[in-house]
């Protein structure tokens, strides 16, 4: 599957109010959530469910994680290489969530 089939695929699967759990390959779900604010044409805006500022997680960032997201589930990838992005949480716990739904 090629990334622009992926990013439909993203979308289809959020939607407004829906709130996800963070997670990492190595501890399985985390103790963080945050709720999907709006799933645009190029990003996703999403709430931290502690408060906070809705953050802006680009088309670019999801692309990034997902390049890896195989070599990072089978713990090739340590997580930290996916902290060039401010947004990688975000981007973890929303493609566990669509891959597990």
């Amino acid at each position: 599957m090629d990334f622009t089939q992926k990013w439909s695929e993203i979308r289809r699967a959020l939607s407004k109010g829906l709130n996800i759990q963070t997670w990492s390959a190595a501890g399985g779900d985390l103790d963080r959530s945050f709720r999907i604010e709006r799933v645009g044409p190029d990003a996703v805006d999403i709430l931290p469910t502690g408060g906070g500022n809705i953050q802006s997680v680009s088309r670019r960032d999801f692309e990034f994680v997902w390049s890896a997201w195989d070599d990072y589930k089978a713990r090739k990838v340590p997580r930290y290489r996916l902290t060039r992005i401010r947004t990688s949480s975000y981007v973890i716990g929303i493609l566990h969530y669509v891959e597990t739904r």
